[in-house]
């Protein structure tokens, strides 16, 4: 799909993952192109190389043209080692040399020098940057199990500092790290994290040394296997984990490990090379396998989207209030929409009615500093100073550089006649007005 502005985005809905689409299969149709002996296929497989190559750049995206200059150069690096000519210690200990410079550069363009210093001071980077480090305070505080998915907006707050509230905005709760590896360590601490280096470096690396030692069966398709392993892990590192692209990197995974344990070359004969039409065919009995199980996951995953997709509408299209307090202490339920729901529907409702229903929610989740918040304004309207006290004190640990959580803990001490906590409060919140004064001047 090509937008307004030139830019191309297919089916993706966002042109950074469009773009790594491309990269990726750039660097297999040029693998394929290779791996067939017909001129066909051969041509029709470069010209799609060519085509995916220009998408990638037609993103506009940084992540596509990123991602198949990685691809393209892992191809070329898999490509000497495959070269068993004179000169191979030589090519080896050049492309070496080459690839360590080429990572040399782009880690100093992350931080703004160099070459590509220009990526280190685009917007995109440095927001980046500062989620990023958000995410490592996350994992620190969590190093062995993690936090659970989907709930790394409900523990962000808690954890970011000042400087990256207010590059990000105090509002802005992002559901993901747009670090792949990251937001596997996140999820399940570093032992997710290791497996997932472990996984994907493995698959990878495992391919280049098969490479390395022996002629394989399918040289040139391993080639570009490595490309697109290559181009996939590179935007990993600056994405997020979207099921498509994630599901292309499982697979070349998969593949990587599938083609390291290529027997090698075995002798073609003349009736063979008449019989050469094309790429080869997978057996009937192994489609229907992949059939099968790619139907069950896709069920299994459609079924969990489905659910929340449809709590949401359900919050949302709800009318009495009885049915909204339902609605807000679903746990399927995010906590946007739950902050949503309840502003919307409680407003003017009694407090006798307001405050236990918002409790509720609270209760089923603890973690969402806005209904904290909420919950923190029923009870100071319903002078429940026992209750003020613990929602305010618990908004405040929850999201530290929110001035409207030092407010509501600024009316507590008042509510309390507890001046010199009040006091301290106020210069909190009066702390970060300056702060963001500051930023914006």
């Amino acid at each position: 799909m090509v937008g307004d502005d030139g830019t191309v985005s297919a089916t993706f809905g966002q042109t950074n993952f469009s773009g790594a689409y491309f990269a990726i299969c750039t660097t297999l149709a040029l693998g394929l192109a290779f791996s067939v002996t017909r001129l066909a296929w051969r041509v029709a497989n470069l010209a799609g190389a060519l085509a995916f190559a220009a998408l990638a750049f037609l993103s506009g995206a940084l992540q596509g043209p990123m991602a198949l200059g990685a691809g393209l150069i892992m191809l070329g690096f898999a490509w000497v080692l495959a070269y068993r000519g004179r000169w191979r210690r030589i090519a080896i200990t050049g492309s070496m040399v080459v690839l360590a410079s080429g990572i040399v550069v782009a880690m100093l363009g992350m931080l703004s020098r160099g070459p590509l210093g220009f990526v280190g001071r685009e917007g995109n980077t440095q927001w980046r940057y500062n989620i990023w480090s958000q995410g490592w305070e996350v994992l620190a505080a969590h190093p062995v199990l993690g936090i659970g998915p989907g709930s790394f907006a409900r523990y962000l707050s808690e954890y970011r500092s000042l400087e990256s509230t207010l590059f990000v905005g105090e509002g802005m709760r992002p559901s993901a790290v747009h670090s792949i590896p990251l937001q596997f360590g996140i999820v399940g601490g570093w032992p997710a994290l290791v497996l997932w280096c472990v996984v994907f470096g493995g698959a990878l690396a495992l391919l280049l040394v098969r490479i390395a030692r022996a002629p394989l069966q399918e040289t040139f398709l391993a080639m570009g296997v490595v490309g697109a392993l290559s181009a996939y892990l590179a935007q990993a590192v600056v994405s997020i984990d979207v099921p498509s692209i994630l599901a292309i990197g499982w697979l070349l995974a998969g593949l990587a490990v599938a083609l390291a344990a290529d027997p090698g070359p075995v002798p073609v004969t003349k009736k063979d090379k008449l019989r050469d039409a094309g790429p080869p065919e997978l057996p009937a009995r192994t489609l229907i396998k992949a059939f099968v199980t790619s139907t069950v996951l896709v069920m299994i995953g459609g079924w969990a989207v489905l659910s929340q997709i449809h709590a949401v509408e359900r919050a949302r299209d709800l009318a009495s209030p009885d049915a909204v307090a339902v609605a807000i202490a679903d746990p399927m339920v995010p906590c946007a929409v739950r902050l949503q729901v309840a502003r919307e529907s409680l407003i003017g409702q009694p407090l006798a009615f307001v405050l236990p229903a918002i409790n509720q929610a609270v209760a089923v989740d603890p973690r969402c500093p806005p209904i904290m918040n909420l919950l923190s304004v029923a009870a100071l309207e319903a002078r429940q100073i026992e209750l003020a006290s613990t929602a305010t004190q618990r908004g405040t640990e929850l999201d530290p550089q929110s001035v409207t959580a030092w407010e509501l803990r600024e009316q507590y001490f008042q509510l309390a006649n507890n001046l010199i906590g009040a006091a301290d409060a106020r210069a909190r919140v009066d702390a970060l007005e300056e702060a963001a004064a500051a930023r914006a001047g």
